[in-house]
């Protein structure tokens, strides 16, 4: 199965929603550990940034192609289309130029 914008939402949904649980349920993660801290805050901030980010790198990747398209079209039609050239007759040895 490839990433498409479905996928892509879901892990940025579901990464936002990890970093933010903490914050919205602190019960959720009591500080038990021997300094204080808890490892099930930790945890979800980071598994939630390491999902938000793979989220947001699929978008800002398709969107860059997007972009690089739009800008290759735009500078295709700024770009004067070549003009015909015609060649000016030599001049032959001996003859006289006009001035």
């Amino acid at each position: 199965m490839t990433m498409n914008h479905s996928n892509a939402c879901t892990f940025f949904l579901t990464g936002t929603a990890m970093v933010v649980l903490p914050v919205v349920a602190p019960s959720l993660c009591p500080n038990n550990g021997f300094d204080g801290t808890s490892a099930r805050e930790l945890w979800l901030q980071v598994m939630g940034l390491i999902n938000a980010s793979i989220g947001t790198g699929y978008f800002l990747r398709t969107g860059w192609k997007s972009l690089a398209t739009a800008l290759e079209v735009r500078l295709a039609r700024s770009v004067p289309r070549a003009v015909k050239a015609y060649a000016l007759p030599r001049n032959t040895v001996g003859s006289v130029s006009n001035r």
